[in-house]
């Protein structure tokens, strides 16, 4: 054996066991079928934090036009058997409360038309992607759970996490109450039933969850320490002062 043969043999080896580390370690979802979506109304700072999440991650982030509560009428949805009459008097920002569960719900709706399997990464665009690695974590924490779950909280900001299952995935903690869908995993293949258990609208959509849950309707799990928090940012729901009504833009 000469020594040309004997360069280029190892040569090919080190050639292919680049590869494996490249491919072993690179930012994918490798077999799992993913669909991103962030909930918007575009304002300019978050519209900003959108491009700066999808750079860490490299990869497309759908925006998905946020329903503008300052416009709902809500004595007419409740009529309508929308809404529950328990959110028309309260607090000043119940209608952006409605409108964005009415978000979340419309991508609950679209994964339903869609009928794509795999599972949806549902993010608010104040989200803040805090780990290296995001979408291998995520994989991992997919598969870890074997299909068996019908959401996963990627965050949350009490930082609930209750028995663990495995790794970093815990259970709910239902002592504790469950703040925030800034970042969270919807398996499509339960998407009729988030649905059927979300349909009656009568509480804000993370209260909504850890209700479900607490009462064994929905398989929830938490991700623990947080693959996501969120920006420091006022709030669209609580800051008044944040006008949420303008006209949309193309984007």
């Amino acid at each position: 054996m000469n020594h040309s043969f004997i360069i280029l043999f190892l040569l090919i080896i080190f050639i292919n066991f680049l590869y494996i580390i490249c491919y072993y370690n690179k930012e994918h979802f490798n077999d799992l079928n993913f669909k991103m979506y962030v909930i918007s109304l575009r304002r300019e700072d978050r519209l900003k934090n959108i491009e700066d999440q999808q750079k860490k991650i490299n990869h497309n982030i759908e925006i998905f036009n946020a329903v503008k509560g300052d416009k709902l009428d809500l004595d007419n949805m409740i009529n309508d058997g929308i809404i529950s009459s328990s959110w028309k008097n309260g607090a000043e920002y119940k209608k952006r409360e409605v409108g964005c569960y009415l978000s979340h719900y419309n991508i609950y709706n679209k994964i339903l038309n869609d009928r794509e399997p795999g599972y949806t990464i549902i993010f608010e665009d104040d989200f803040n992607i805090i780990v290296d690695h995001f979408i291998i974590n995520v994989n991992k924490i997919v598969e870890s759970l074997n299909d068996d779950f019908d959401v996963i909280f990627l965050g949350n900001y009490t930082n609930n996490h209750g028995e663990l299952f495995k790794d970093n995935i815990y259970y709910v903690n239902q002592n504790d109450i469950l703040i925030g869908c800034f970042g969270y995993i919807v398996n499509n293949r339960c998407i009729d039933k988030i649905i059927r258990f979300t349909k009656n609208i009568d509480m804000p959509i993370d209260w909504k969850f850890y209700t479900l849950c607490k009462n064994g309707e929905l398989n929830i799990f938490v991700a623990y320490p947080n693959l996501v928090n969120i920006i420091d940012s006022e709030s669209n729901i609580r800051n008044m002062n944040i006008e949420t009504f303008r006209k949309l833009e193309n984007f």
